[in-house]
């Protein structure tokens, strides 16, 4: 016998079919793909090198102009193949483990949310200009929220910064 104490953990119910939120980013792929002429976009789309200009993060016609959608456009759009790979990966893993543990739906509105509320921090408290595109803000505002989900749910806090130390 062993007078260790062992931390006490609430029983977490783990969520079934997490894996699929994965594909919920292959639209970003695809997006850039039409957005960069990999293939034909739809007729009904503006040329492809008007998505940067229309929909980029940019503080000053934000903050100035009220142009408030740029908060959720910006992150649906990737300066390169690279960033947009780099996002499909850590999002498919991150957004997996968060939806395993909170649920598709939930998952997916976390780090949507996250991201534009991050999005509108950025634009709120960086007074010079700031222009930014990609998912990467949404991706930090999911491992936030699984880190949070973790110390809600482990009495050793120490363990929730293991997906930000991650």
């Amino acid at each position: 016998e062993s007078n260790r104490l062992e931390p006490v953990t609430t029983p977490i119910h783990m969520h079934r079919h997490y894996a699929v939120t994965a594909l919920f980013l292959l639209p970003l792929l695809v997006w850039h793909g039409w957005r960069v002429d990999w293939w034909p976009a739809p007729s009904f789309l503006p040329p492809p090198d008007t998505w940067a200009n229309a929909g980029m993060l940019d503080n000053i016609l934000v903050y100035i102009y009220g142009q408030w959608y740029r908060l959720a456009t910006a992150l649906t759009l990737h300066v390169g193949l690279t960033h947009v790979c780099g996002n499909l990966a850590f999002g498919s893993l991150f957004l997996s483990l968060l939806a395993r543990l909170t649920g598709i739906g939930r998952a997916l509105g976390l780090t949507r949310a996250g991201g534009i509320i991050g999005n509108g921090l950025t634009v709120l408290f960086r007074p010079k200009l700031v222009t930014s595109m990609g998912f990467s803000t949404a991706l930090f505002a999911c491992v936030g929220a699984l880190a949070g989900f973790m110390a809600m749910h482990h009495s050793q806090r120490r363990k929730a910064v293991l997906p930000i130390a991650a």
